[in-house]
């Protein structure tokens, strides 16, 4: 092994301990990329709780990649009904008034791959969901054969089209591929 390639081992080291260092706990799945050098490592979905504030960023040891994920820190996607076969209510709080009319949530359930939900159309409320002013957003919901193991809320940009299906059964591949400004990923409730 050459002093360069130990050098980079050392560096993507120092790298990781430094985020688990300033990562103290978060309820939901954090995933994480880092790439030094030649080297590229990628931790996925670290199970955590409690909070991490960007202060708790060391600015000097941390990538922009890894900066990235707390940029959103303050935005929060949650379901507030469920009506089987349906509708879906949510709200997104954490935006400026200003700012909501800039993005919507598109809905992703997984079964053997992820699929947009309930169908995969560019129509509000089949393909995806307006955010209202107070923050609140419907989309129907559509009971098909197989119950879904996860469904996934993603805050994306107005002019995104999203893709139909994302092949994998990871939470990293479907946000890897969509790239949302923020999300959340539960267990998928009885009936969708």
């Amino acid at each position: 092994m050459s002093w360069e390639m130990i050098a980079a081992l050392a560096n993507l080291i120092i790298a990781i301990l430094a985020i688990l260092s300033y990562i103290r706990t978060r309820k939901e799945k954090i995933i994480l990329e880092i790439k030094i050098g030649k080297f590229e490592s990628i931790i996925k979905e670290f199970i955590l709780s409690g909070k991490v504030n960007s202060t708790d960023i060391n600015e000097e040891l941390m990538t922009k990649d890894i900066k990235k994920l707390f940029e959103n820190e303050n935005i929060k996607i949650s379901v507030i009904d469920f009506l089987s076969d349906h509708y879906i209510k949510g709200i997104v709080e954490g935006l400026l008034e200003k700012e909501l009319k800039k993005y919507k949530i598109v809905v992703y359930v997984l079964t053997n791959k992820w699929y947009i939900h309930p169908e995969a159309v560019n129509t509000e409320g089949f393909g995806y969901a307006n955010i209202r002013i107070d923050g609140t957003w419907k989309i129907k919901t559509k009971w098909r054969t197989f119950q879904a193991y996860k469904v996934a809320f993603c805050l994306v940009k107005k002019s995104f089209i999203p893709p139909a299906t994302v092949e994998g059964d990871s939470d990293y591949e479907l946000i890897q591929r969509i790239n949302p400004i923020s999300y959340t990923i539960n267990i998928a409730p009885e009936g969708i």
